[in-house]
């Protein structure tokens, strides 16, 4: 579309130069013609009024050599008749009877119209040659006589004017063939002219455009491929324009994101171990109460093996109570972890709305340009107007004019071409606007991963406190077991009692190992899912 729009002002320009190319010619050989025919009757009206018509004859040949366009000329007497007469080669001999005087010639040249004479086509132009002649009063002689008689001296008398006498006329014809040659010639010139600037057209709109473009692709694509989770492009920002502070602010989200992304895959990491860790615990927490149970439902049977399986609770209750402490850090720890991670969602929010700030201020520069391109399309019209009065001045002065019509011809042309390139920057801006569009809707879709991401951190770190207080429940009920075990050592007649206790507490025990299992599952699948959320990203 920009080649074309380029184009169509120059074809428009040149067609309209070779259709006035002719016209043009064909005015300034009548101009000349009315000059030589003008000049030639001034030269030779003497010679024609004393009918000397070697010097006639001479005249005529001179012309035909000296002026190559010219196919004959003629020279007539007062009455009509012929004084010298010269034809040129291509034309042969002429009878004069098909060259007839024009019957309005008076005092000013004639352009007849062109007739087809032997094998050329002549434009004739004819002349009227005037002599002029000042009459002379006889006052000498009586002058004298009054002198003589004693009078005064005549006044002089009052000057008689000069009397133009119609002594011939030059009739000359002009081939056109030199003018069609010289006007294919020019039709020619122009067109190769029209082409050469219609390349230069198409190349300069070509670069420019892709001066612009190919930047602003460069971006999409990075931005495309951050979208997708490809963090490892790097994004080189060359220049001190808006595109490169664009590229600036692109480069650093990416080292920002990477950095980030970074640390939550190994907190993802972290998180998942210590969640299969508590989950491996808890079920062994779950097998232990259970054999408890069992060993005291045994006790019943025997009093060392409730002497024995005392003391093994009372060492599995010292086991739990280590691994109660233990679940209690790690808790913690996976607290400040998702604390952390919930920070970094928090920067990436940020800087996902300064990306956004950029980029609508670059929107509004664009906009700024798009105004300042309407005033230069204004500024080009109102050049080509200038340019067009100039020429139509320059018609009006002829002669003295051309030169002026060449520079407000220029000036027309670089007029049109300044109004097709701010077209052309229109259209590319266009093109900025809608790729700057599309880069605030990443941005946004950025942030809403962000505060994605945000919101399933806050529900692991709500998971992780859940976890540490049935953690801490646990620990308790495990310093109790081992103080009911410890009871069981006092004696056996307390064995019933204790045996009922250390029941109730064993099922208080099953209750929370099935929480904490419960629990540690819960947040293994969401440690899980914090995974993969950050493998997506390739830092």
């Amino acid at each position: 579309m920009t080649a074309v729009s380029a184009a169509l002002p120059v074809l428009i320009l040149t067609g309209v130069f070779v259709l006035q190319a002719d016209s043009m010619l064909r005015s300034e050989l009548s101009k000349r013609g009315q000059s030589v025919g003008l000049e030639m009757a001034n030269n030779l009206a003497f010679a024609a009024f004393s009918a000397e018509t070697v010097g006639l004859q001479e005249a005529a040949n001179k012309t035909l050599r000296d002026i190559p366009d010219v196919a004959y000329v003629l020279l007539r007497g007062a009455k009509g008749e012929v004084l010298a007469q010269a034809f040129s080669s291509g034309l042969g001999k002429v009878e004069t009877s098909k060259l007839p005087l024009p019957a309005t010639l008076q005092s000013d040249p004639l352009i007849g119209e062109p007739f087809d004479l032997g094998r050329l086509t002549v434009l004739p132009v004819a002349a009227p040659m005037i002599l002029e002649q000042q009459p002379q009063a006889d006052t000498a002689g009586t002058a004298l006589e009054l002198l003589a008689l004693g009078a005064e001296e005549p006044k002089p008398q009052a000057e008689v004017p000069s009397v133009k006498n119609h002594v011939g006329s030059v009739q000359i014809g002009f081939d056109l063939a030199m003018l069609d040659r010289e006007a294919r010639a020019a039709a020619t010139t122009s067109i190769i002219v029209g082409l050469l600037v219609l390349g230069l057209c198409v190349l300069g709109a070509y670069l420019f455009s892709r001066l612009i473009a190919v930047p602003l692709e460069r971006l999409s694509t990075i931005a495309a491929g951050i979208a997708r989770g490809d963090l490892q492009q790097q994004v080189e920002a060359v220049g001190s324009d808006e595109i490169a502070d664009l590229a600036q602010v692109f480069q650093v989200m990416g080292s920002g994101l990477q950095a980030m992304i970074g640390d939550l895959r190994t907190a993802a990491s972290e998180i998942e171990g210590e969640a299969t860790s508590i989950l491996a615990t808890s079920s062994q927490q779950s097998a232990m109460a259970s054999e408890q149970a069992s060993a005291i439902n045994e006790t019943s049977t025997t009093v060392s093996e409730i002497a024995q399986t005392s003391k093994q609770a009372t060492d599995h209750a010292d086991s739990v109570i280590q691994l109660a402490q233990r679940s209690e850090e790690l808790s913690r720890d996976g607290q400040k972890v998702v604390d952390e991670a919930m920070a970094g969602m928090e920067k990436l929010g940020a800087q996902v709305r300064a990306i956004a700030q950029s980029i609508t201020e670059l929107s509004e520069r664009t906009l700024q340009i798009g105004d300042i391109i309407s005033t230069v399309k204004d500024l080009a019209e109102q050049s080509n107007l200038l340019a067009l009065n100039a020429s139509i001045e320059a018609a009006k002065a002829g002669e003295h004019g051309r030169g002026f019509a060449v520079v407000a011809m220029e000036m027309r042309n670089l007029a049109e071409q300044s109004k097709v390139a701010a077209g052309e920057v229109r259209a590319i801006l266009g093109e900025v606007q809608k790729g700057t569009r599309t880069a605030v809707a990443a941005t946004e879709e950025g942030s809403k991963r962000a505060h994605a991401a945000i919101a399933l951190a806050q529900s692991a770190g709500s998971a992780i406190l859940g976890l540490s207080e049935v953690i801490r429940d646990s620990s308790l009920a495990a310093r109790q077991i081992a103080n009911n075990t410890r009871q069981q050592t006092i004696g056996v007649e307390q064995i019933v009692s204790a045996i009922s206790e250390l029941s109730s507490a064993m099922a208080d025990t099953l209750e929370g190992t099935n929480r904490i299992e419960s629990v540690a599952g819960n947040l293994t699948h969401l440690s899980k899912r914090l995974s993969d959320l950050v493998g997506r990203y390739q830092v």
